[in-house]
């Protein structure tokens, strides 16, 4: 009985590390300024209020469900303009595909007869 007991303690706390390890260093900081875009195109920005216990973010006073997110990540401020740092965050791996493909220059260089550098 103690070696289960102890079995079940030690994969608890391995679990737990893992999954600290998975998400801590992706997770925002408490009250960091987030962006959160959802799947219809827009977009809210407020302070980051944590993971819910069923998984939902919560951004200012509002929860939001992941599911229905494409993209969320602390908003950082570069010359001047706003973008959503995924250093922190998570993008939804369908629109990940969308703007990979969107930013794909091979296709523009064939068009236009260019060689790639």
């Amino acid at each position: 009985m103690g070696c289960y007991f102890t079995a079940f303690l030690i994969g608890g706390f391995l679990g737990l590390g893992a999954a600290y390890l998975y998400t801590g260093s992706r997770t925002p900081r408490t009250g960091e300024r987030i962006k959160v875009v959802k799947s219809d195109g827009s977009s809210r920005t407020g302070p980051w209020g944590g993971i819910g216990q069923h998984g939902h973010f919560k951004v200012g006073k509002t929860w939001y469900d992941p599911d229905e997110l494409s993209i969320v990540g602390p908003e950082v401020h570069s010359r001047g303009k706003p973008y959503v740092s995924l250093a922190h965050g998570w993008v939804d791996p369908l629109v990940l595909s969308k703007l990979q493909k969107a930013h794909n220059r091979d296709g523009y260089n064939r068009r236009k007869g260019r060689k790639r550098r």
